[in-house]
């Protein structure tokens, strides 16, 4: 059994970033017939988020759209939580029947798209730091084995551990100017990916990165993805010396 986990944490290792990471484990977790995924971060420090602040992929907006939108923290019926709190893999549809309209509705809405069932897998990483990644695919009911169960948690786990340490790990190029998110996607810039595939890394919208772009524009002080693209790279050969100040600089 070690060995698929083995090989996934190797995999996972040299992830340069938590867009990176998330492809990785969506391709891991594919293997198991899970074409759709959630991942949530429940607890940070002892707070409760909300499910605006910790989506980490979007499958959990899609299918709980007004629990996103509200902006207010995940609150989860009991039920919901004390499996959570077991730190076991389990089928989320079995506590359809156990929760309140707030919860029903999310259930609703994942049988609208064609989920008849579907796996949830707790973590933690720290005492008051949890996690909850939701495994599915429409139309199918998975019958899970102990062992397989056992690997899905381990790599679930991996994946919440490796996730925390690139988000805290500081951005390390063009700082100055461009937040970590920002960063991110001037890098998918550079590789040529439209907005619809930067979104699709990203776990974001198409409309978030149109919002992103437009701030970057702002901070280098340019109008187009080309000028803004070669102001990044310059960045990252000569860290802190191009920003928005040096180009007026350059203007006068």
């Amino acid at each position: 059994m070690t060995a698929p986990i083995d090989q996934f944490i190797e995999a996972i290792s040299d992830a340069k970033s938590t867009s990176d990471l998330l492809v990785r484990f969506k391709a891991f977790v594919a293997q198991f017939g899970f074409t759709w995924t959630s991942y949530i971060v429940l607890l940070r420090a002892g707070r409760k988020l909300s499910a605006r602040e910790g989506a980490r992929l979007r499958g959990a907006p899609e299918i709980a759209p007004s629990m996103y939108k509200a902006g207010r923290p995940l609150d989860f019926d009991p039920a919901i939580w004390s499996a959570l709190k077991r730190f076991e893999v389990f089928h989320w549809f079995d506590y359809e029947n156990a929760v309140g309209a707030d919860m029903r509705s999310m259930f609703e809405s994942a049988r609208a798209r064609g989920f008849i069932d579907g796996i949830g897998v707790p973590v933690i990483s720290a005492p008051g730091d949890t996690a909850f990644f939701g495994l599915s695919a429409p139309g199918i009911r998975f019958d899970v084995s102990p062992k397989q169960a056992r690997i899905l948690a381990a790599v679930c786990q991996a994946t919440h551990r490796r996730f925390n340490e690139l988000e805290a790990r500081p951005a390390p190029q063009a700082r100055h100017v461009l937040s970590f998110r920002e960063n991110e996607m001037m890098r998918l810039v550079c590789a040529g990916d439209s907005n619809a595939e930067i979104a699709g890394k990203l776990g974001i919208t198409v409309h978030t990165v149109d919002t992103m772009m437009r701030r970057v524009f702002r901070k280098y002080d340019v109008h187009s993805r080309i000028e803004a693209a070669i102001l990044f790279q310059a960045d990252l050969v000569e860290p802190g010396t191009v920003g928005p100040s040096r180009r007026k600089d350059r203007k006068n």
